[in-house]
């Protein structure tokens, strides 16, 4: 019995330590390069939507010149007072505690952004979404050009379920 004992310890001892190896989960994965990502966004469609060769390959040049303007899209500035990751302890081994200018914990409440930095805020964000929204109207009208219209269609009803499972999953 103790033999038995033993080794299941063991075992789970010998599982923790393969789980522990994993890495972070979630939150650190980077995103590919824009022509893996295109390359992927052009065989779901494909497979989605039954392309032949022709279109693919005009859509392959469509949506990477898509991930492009994505990837070079501005970003909204992060605020100051927002950290990346877990701040390190005191006990901390990575030697990032010992630094002095890090800033002090504030209890937990962020600085609130002036009335003028949070227009400042609201003009930047309409804008992005403006941009963005031309962007995505400047693809759309593109991809009418390559696809039939029952291809269109299909891909405005999956474009559709995807935004109504992203909002259920958002509530």
């Amino acid at each position: 019995m103790k033999k038995i004992t033993l080794v299941l310890v063991a075992l789970l001892m010998v599982g923790g330590m393969v789980m522990a190896q994993d890495g972070p989960r979630g939150g650190n994965k980077k995103m590919p390069d824009p022509k893996a990502r295109a390359e992927r966004m052009t065989e779901r469609m494909a497979k989605e939507l039954n392309l032949t060769d022709a279109q693919k390959q005009q859509l392959l040049e469509l949506n990477l010149e898509q991930v492009e303007k994505m990837k070079d899209a501005p970003r909204p500035p992060r605020r100051p007072d927002m950290k990346r990751g877990k701040s390190c302890g005191d006990s901390c081994c990575c030697g990032k505690a010992e630094r002095p200018n890090r800033p002090k914990k504030m209890e937990g409440k962020r600085p609130e952004p002036t009335e003028e930095q949070r227009a400042q805020m609201k003009a930047d964000r309409e804008k992005r979404k403006a941009e963005m929204k031309s962007n995505r109207e400047a693809y759309d009208k593109k991809l009418q050009q390559i696809l039939t219209p029952e291809q269109y269609t299909s891909y405005q009803k999956k474009q559709d379920e995807r935004k109504n499972a992203k909002k259920e999953k958002r509530d």
